[in-house]
Protein backbone atom coordinates (compact mmCIF):
# COMPACT_ATOMS: atom_id res chain seq x y z
CA UNK A 1 0.00 0.00 0.00
CA UNK A 2 2.81 2.51 0.71
CA UNK A 3 4.84 1.65 -2.17
CA UNK A 4 2.09 2.84 -4.80
CA UNK A 5 1.41 6.30 -2.91
CA UNK A 6 3.85 9.03 -2.43
CA UNK A 7 1.57 10.48 0.45
CA UNK A 8 1.60 7.71 3.09
CA UNK A 9 5.64 7.10 2.12
CA UNK A 10 6.14 11.22 2.66
CA UNK A 11 4.18 11.15 6.03
CA UNK A 12 6.00 8.02 7.80
CA UNK A 13 9.38 8.97 6.36
CA UNK A 14 9.19 13.00 6.45
CA UNK A 15 10.75 12.97 10.18
CA UNK A 16 11.89 10.35 12.68
CA UNK A 17 8.45 10.03 14.40
CA UNK A 18 7.10 7.93 11.43
CA UNK A 19 9.82 5.76 11.76
CA UNK A 20 9.78 5.54 14.86
CA UNK A 21 6.22 4.34 15.19
CA UNK A 22 6.54 1.73 12.58
CA UNK A 23 9.56 0.58 14.30
CA UNK A 24 7.93 0.63 17.54
CA UNK A 25 4.51 -0.74 16.16
CA UNK A 26 7.22 -3.39 15.09
CA UNK A 27 8.50 -4.23 18.26
CA UNK A 28 5.14 -4.90 20.09
CA UNK A 29 3.88 -7.10 17.46
CA UNK A 30 6.99 -9.11 17.79
CA UNK A 31 6.67 -8.97 21.21
CA UNK A 32 3.28 -10.44 21.75
CA UNK A 33 3.86 -13.18 19.02
CA UNK A 34 6.75 -14.31 21.00
CA UNK A 35 4.71 -14.43 23.73
CA UNK A 36 1.92 -16.46 21.98
CA UNK A 37 4.27 -18.55 21.07
CA UNK A 38 5.72 -19.50 24.47
CA UNK A 39 9.59 -18.27 23.53
CA UNK A 40 9.24 -15.63 26.01
CA UNK A 41 7.99 -16.12 29.54
CA UNK A 42 5.81 -13.69 31.79
CA UNK A 43 9.01 -12.16 33.41
CA UNK A 44 10.57 -11.52 29.95
CA UNK A 45 7.22 -10.20 28.85
CA UNK A 46 6.55 -7.70 31.27
CA UNK A 47 10.04 -6.24 31.75
CA UNK A 48 10.06 -5.68 27.46
CA UNK A 49 6.49 -4.46 27.61
CA UNK A 50 6.92 -2.31 30.50
CA UNK A 51 10.09 -1.02 29.25
CA UNK A 52 8.69 -0.29 25.25
CA UNK A 53 5.57 1.49 27.54
CA UNK A 54 7.48 3.14 30.04
CA UNK A 55 9.30 4.78 26.76
CA UNK A 56 6.19 5.57 24.50
CA UNK A 57 5.06 7.34 27.53
CA UNK A 58 8.22 9.52 28.50
CA UNK A 59 8.83 10.40 25.11
CA UNK A 60 5.32 12.08 24.96
CA UNK A 61 4.19 15.71 26.03
CA UNK A 62 0.48 15.82 26.45
CA UNK A 63 0.60 18.99 28.83
CA UNK A 64 2.51 20.74 26.81
CA UNK A 65 4.54 22.55 29.54
CA UNK A 66 8.15 22.14 30.24
CA UNK A 67 9.67 19.52 31.94
CA UNK A 68 11.16 19.06 35.31
CA UNK A 69 13.90 17.66 36.03
CA UNK A 70 14.01 15.25 39.40
CA UNK A 71 17.36 15.85 41.62
CA UNK A 72 18.29 19.04 39.52
CA UNK A 73 19.81 22.10 41.33
CA UNK A 74 16.83 25.05 40.97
Amino acid sequence: MAWGDKSIKDFFLANDRGLQFVTLLSLIIAIILFGVMNILEGKELSALLGGLSGYILGRSNFGGGTRVRVGAAA
